[in-house]
């Protein structure tokens, strides 16, 4: 899933050991883990927050989205799951994880 782009992206900018403890504070003190976890609890509190994110701060978006039939879960997990590494250039990807981190 999109564990694997979380690594690559810490291996790239860290050493194996650095990288290694990065991923296990993402996961353990971050709580990360229940991304990957069966069911996928996480990614669907994720997406929630997202929407009413959403409904709060730019609800016309969101009627956009409902009237041409978009749901979230159809961009939404490849942000989450991958923290942006799929999606954004490195350098912001980095950005975020410094705020995030």
């Amino acid at each position: 899933q999109g564990m694997g782009f979380l690594v690559g992206a810490l291996l790239i900018n860290l050493s194996e050991e650095e990288a290694f403890w990065g991923l296990h504070r993402l996961m353990e003190d971050k709580e990360m883990e229940g991304m990957y976890w069966s069911g996928l609890p996480l990614l669907q509190e994720k997406i929630f927050q997202l929407k009413g994110l959403m409904e709060r701060h730019v609800p016309e978006v969101l009627r956009q989205f409902d009237a041409v039939g978009v749901d979230m879960a159809m961009f939404a997990p490849q942000w989450f799951m991958t923290l942006f590494v799929y999606l954004f250039p490195t350098s912001l990807v980095l950005r975020i994880w410094d705020i995030f981190l």
